[in-house]
């Protein structure tokens, strides 16, 4: 035997060994069932959910509300996990008419144990909130909650195993000491610069119209052949062009900078508007980030450019 057993290969020598019960156990078990149903029919003692009128439910299989309403455990834990998603903590009965609730003792028996864990979570967490203890501050990203009397501590190390961030107790965003709160980028703001600066690259960037390979010029004039062939306008992005296209002002100017500014300049104004209007919420957000100033004045093209 080796000095340490390695779990790993232990579970899979099991299972090796053990293949074929795994694999008729849950067979077993719907015919184990199948016969306890039959035996209940038999004896009378079959009863029906009162919520999906199965009619073949074992009284084990059920759960009630204190008057005596029996559901399946199918429907309580459907019916649980629905409300949850709605941030409720109290558990009404199924029946129609009933006003009782399903006691967190027979929630107990029946709900997968993290589920449980996370509604006796909740209901801690409310009743925490409800007790309004002073200098109370809770975790803005878990239920983790804590008294701090000393108002010169802004940072909160939350305890909670499964968490463990810190957070600025002032504006509940992660700790960002040591900026002050008015400094500190929100995540909606970053939302928001986040897209404008993606608008930003995909209107310096070129793409060929044929292949789809994108490219940068660093020097050179506007007519711009693809490797695969294609032609196009550097400065107005037009299609299979030649050299007559530039018999007019409107291309001349061929320094990369420039055309770049232009491209930046008219693209935060756009994208600032579109976000705005998918987002109308971010209408009154005010940016730390100052984008114009990427509009510089354009430098000395270089002599070469480069495909990306």
């Amino acid at each position: 035997m080796p000095a340490v057993i390695d779990e790993y290969f232990y579970h899979e020598l099991w299972f090796t060994r053990n293949e074929q019960k795994v694999v008729d156990y849950p067979k077993e078990k719907e015919l184990k069932r199948r016969q306890k149903v039959e035996e209940a029919k038999l004896n009378g003692q079959i009863y029906e959910c009162c919520c999906c009128f199965d009619d073949e439910c074992l009284f084990e299989e059920l759960a009630s509300c204190p008057e005596g309403h029996l559901f399946c455990k199918t429907c309580v834990i459907r019916s649980t996990e629905s409300a949850f998603g709605e941030m409720k903590v109290v558990f009404p009965c199924l029946a129609g008419g009933c006003d009782q609730n399903i006691s967190l003792n027979t929630l107990q028996t029946i709900l997968p144990s993290n589920l449980f864990s996370k509604i006796i979570r909740r209901i801690q967490e409310e009743e925490v909130q409800k007790a309004n203890i002073p200098d109370l501050v809770t975790c803005p990203f878990c239920p983790f909650a804590t008294i701090m009397p000393n108002p010169e501590d802004k940072v909160l190390k939350c305890l909670n195993p499964e968490c463990l961030k810190e957070s600025c107790r002032l504006c509940q965003e992660p700790n960002h000491i040591p900026l002050r709160c008015n400094e500190v980028e929100k995540k909606a703001e970053t939302d928001m610069r986040t897209y404008i600066e993606n608008q930003i690259s995909e209107a310096v960037m070129r793409k060929c119209h044929r292949c789809g390979k994108k490219f940068i010029k660093e020097a050179g004039c506007n007519k711009m052949t693809c490797i695969c062939g294609a032609t196009s306008c550097y400065a107005c992005k037009a299609k299979d062009i030649d050299y007559d296209h530039f018999r007019g002002p409107q291309c001349a100017n061929t320094n990369p900078e420039a055309i770049h500014q232009k491209d930046i300049q008219e693209t935060i104004v756009k994208a600032k508007a579109q976000y705005i209007k998918d987002h109308p919420e971010a209408a009154n957000l005010e940016l730390k980030k100052d984008f114009n100033e990427m509009i510089k004045k354009p430098k000395k093209p270089k002599r070469r450019s480069r495909y990306k």
